[in-house]
């Protein structure tokens, strides 16, 4: 069970306004109770439904059935939903969902998962997150990213793709979407080597400006970032830098680098 559950309060009645599509789908894998949980006006309710579908997840799958809902659609809109909570509990309570739902959806058979508009959405939402002013709103974001990576569900290509998508202007001039996306994107490299394509990620450097950045951090992840890729891909990093960066600053990097390794 959840953890204080029986000293919940009882849920109101599901509001008009609720999107019936997503009510139905949830009454129909976790029952009409949770689903009132679910669209409660009460945050800890929302977030003891959420422990509890989570709980939930590994024997629905193995049952492998939701009276002919896709499982993984309905798993997904929930997932999106709690995600747009303003919440920051519930919020964590969906991402933990996500993870459990991915090792679950993974290992049966019964469930098979494809890319979807849906999951695209959620990962999105996940790299907005990730510049989010709560550290650990942010930090459970990156790690749900990484765990999407590492999924069957998702290729860590399409994940790296959806990183460097071009940060919009006002967000890239105050430096900390930049420098979350570029040190997600050292981590990502580091985590799985060549199988990430580093010329996109050089790109999306580039375009971001980050390394004449007003932001000091900003300019300090772009740099280890570089320093990761070469180690990872070698000198080809530092020539594909000639000509955008200054001489002197590309030296530094080069030297930067010799004396790390």
């Amino acid at each position: 069970g959840v953890d204080g559950a029986e000293e919940l309060p009882s849920p109101e009645d599901i509001e008009t306004n609720a999107p019936t599509d997503l009510v139905h789908k949830i009454e129909s894998m976790f029952g009409s109770y949770r689903a009132k949980c679910f669209f409660s006006k009460n945050w800890s309710l929302r977030e003891a439904c959420l422990a509890k579908m989570t709980l939930m997840i590994p024997e629905i799958c193995s049952a492998g059935s939701t009276g002919g809902a896709d499982i993984s659609e309905i798993i997904f809109s929930i997932i999106e939903s709690s995600n747009s909570d303003k919440n920051v509990q519930v919020n964590l309570s969906g991402l933990i969902l996500l993870d459990e739902a991915l090792l679950q959806l993974e290992t049966t058979s019964k469930a098979p998962i494809s890319m979807t508009p849906q999951l695209s959405r959620i990962l999105v939402d996940l790299f907005s997150k990730m510049a989010d002013n709560s550290k650990k709103v942010a930090d459970s974001a990156e790690i749900s990213l990484l765990a999407l990576a590492h999924s069957s569900t998702v290729d860590v290509s399409y994940v790296a793709l959806l990183a460097t998508k071009r940060v919009r202007s006002k967000e890239a001039k105050g430096g900390r979407t930049v420098r979350a996306r570029l040190q997600f994107l050292e981590n990502l490299s580091a985590e799985f080597g060549v199988d990430v394509a580093w010329k996109k990620i050089i790109d999306f450097a580039k375009v971001s400006k980050a390394f004449d950045h007003r932001d000091g951090s900003v300019r300090d992840a772009a740099k280890s970032l570089v320093m990761t890729l070469a180690t990872i891909h070698g000198n080809d990093v530092f020539k594909s830098l000639e000509g955008d960066l200054a001489e002197r600053q590309l030296r530094e990097l080069q030297l930067g680098f010799q004396m790390a390794n």
